[in-house]
């Protein structure tokens, strides 16, 4: 009787460490991607841009007086790390940098950017 408690116990706590040491996969793929839709109010057009493991590269353009929209590989925000937008108007020496980004697979973010930058909203849904 004693024996078979015995093993009982061991094989629980071998079958818990076992599920404890083993991560869930992260989600890869069209599905895991993130939605950008870049509302224009400004009067100029404005490069995106966005940073992320201390890479900056380029999204695209998001044309004066429209909307702009784009898709955002996972890969992006898997590592974790700082991750945020660049506003740069084009022929216009200034730029504005939106907060840090927390966003989850398949999320959808909406920056809406201002006549005056620092107005701009952004949102993660």
């Amino acid at each position: 009787m004693l024996r078979s408690r015995l093993t009982l116990a061991v094989v629980v706590a071998a079958v818990g460490l076992a599920c404890h040491g083993n991560p869930q996969p992260r989600p890869t793929g069209p599905a895991a991607d993130v939605a950008l839709s870049v509302v224009n109010h400004n009067w100029q057009d404005i490069t995106i841009l966005i940073v992320h493991d201390g890479v900056t590269e380029r999204i695209g353009l998001a044309v004066s007086a429209s909307t702009a929209d784009f898709m955002l590989p996972w890969r992006y925000f898997a590592s974790r790390g700082t991750v945020y937008l660049i506003a740069d108007p084009v022929g216009d020496p200034s730029q504005y940098n939106s907060d840090n980004l927390l966003v989850q697979p398949g999320q959808q973010i909406v920056w809406t950017l201002e006549t005056d930058l620092y107005r701009s909203s952004i949102g993660v849904y």
